[in-house]
């Protein structure tokens, strides 16, 4: 049987390993459903490695508050000139290719044009090849700016199909760009379970994960005259952790891997030590996927601000909260009708949190609705594969 070969493309080797998530679970549906598919993976950021995604991602924050600090004018400026360009390591990669699949994760945003310039230059370099373009499983943004929209709109009307991962985003992207036929699937972390397995190490004891983010990621859907402090994050964490300790209950630190958010998790750690002199545990910062998928396994509980810490949650049936700073983590309980499990980043009362939260834990996860999502999932890649 001849091989097929595709390329799922995204924001791959983040150090925010949930993206790595995203391309691994998707890259196991393709060949779940075709066993002769090869999958090849482009980041779009130009990373090659997880080991090489701090570095990488660390210049690209530089980059994006040096654009911040131009004038509209001037970024733009640069924007076009960038959007000139094809990174030379996707030739290789494209020209062997018979599908390209940019898969999974919030990458129809617009944040000062950075992913309609980087998808933009990808599909020009797919059509230099006369590689087909499909979308799976991605997020919309909201607020786009009007070449933003222009840039999406002649990516997405050149898609031969789209799959979005919830309903919300449907929404969204029938406001912004009306016309444009699109379905809705289901994230493919939802089979982190299958993929990655559970922990191997036993657990003596029951333990509820405390998933953290840092202050500039989440000030990013804010708007400026209501932006957080550090102490204002601190202070939510700390609130939970002192009820969690009053009720006896065990907890652990954790992150996705992103080095900004395990520097605030190291901050939370010194704060419970000095502020509530209780007993604290900080996970390692994981570097792989895998790390992060069982790493999450072994809790009985977690609580969670990034979206891929409660969708590896929900894939192992381990009941979860989400604290919302972007409203994909909304629309996630949403979709696994769950939106009493949702509180805000801040300003809750963490009684109220943990009260949902042990409910959750006693009434345990419904496993015919993971079934369900799973399902929803991989026919979206049956979707794609339909003519292949």
């Amino acid at each position: 049987m001849a091989s097929k070969r595709i390329v799922i493309a995204g924001e791959t080797y983040s150090s925010n390993l949930g993206d790595g998530v995203i391309f691994e679970t998707l890259s196991h549906l393709f060949t779940l459903a075709d066993q002769s598919i090869l999958v090849s993976p482009l980041d779009i950021s130009g990373r090659v490695s997880w080991a090489e995604a701090e570095l990488k991602d660390a210049s690209n924050i530089k980059n994006n508050r040096f654009m911040g600090q131009l004038s509209t004018a001037s970024a733009l400026g640069l924007t076009i000139r960038n959007s000139l360009r094809t990174n030379p390591d996707w030739i290789p990669i494209l020209n062997e290719a018979e599908l390209l699949v940019i898969g999974g994760g919030k990458l129809l945003m617009d944040h000062r044009l950075n992913f309609p310039v980087k998808l933009n230059n990808l599909r020009r370099a797919a059509n230099r090849f006369g590689v087909p373009v499909h979308f799976s499983a991605c997020g919309v943004g909201e607020n786009w700016s009007p070449i933003a929209v222009w840039l999406f709109k002649r990516l997405l009307s050149q898609a031969v199909t789209i799959s979005l991962r919830d309903n919300q985003s449907q929404k969204r992207l029938a406001e912004l760009i009306p016309g444009i036929a699109c379905s809705v699937t289901f994230d493919p972390g939802m089979w982190a379970a299958d993929v990655y397995g559970p922990n191997t190490t036993p657990q003596d004891e029951q333990v509820i994960g405390l998933g953290v983010i840092h202050l500039q990621d989440v000030n990013f859907y804010r708007p400026a005259k209501a932006a957080l402090l550090e102490t204002d994050l601190l202070d939510a964490w700390l609130g939970i952790i002192s009820v969690f300790h009053n009720q006896g209950i065990k907890f652990e630190i954790f992150t996705n891997g992103n080095p900004d958010d395990y520097e605030f998790a190291h901050g939370l750690f010194r704060a419970v030590q000095t502020k509530l002199s209780i007993p604290c545990k900080l996970a390692t910062r994981p570097t792989k996927p895998i790390d992060l998928a069982r790493g999450i396994s072994k809790y009985s509980g977690v609580i969670a601000s990034r979206l891929h810490a409660n969708i590896i949650a929900a894939s192992y049936q381990i009941p979860s909260i989400g604290l919302v700073w972007d409203e994909k983590i909304r629309a996630f309980y949403n979709s696994i009708h769950r939106p009493r499990n949702v509180f805000p980043l801040i300003d809750f009362i963490p009684e109220k949190v943990i009260e949902v939260l042990l409910d959750s834990i006693r009434t345990g996860v419904d496993a015919a609705m993971v079934e369900r999502a799973k399902k929803r999932a991989l026919l979206s890649v049956e979707m794609v594969l339909q003519d292949f």
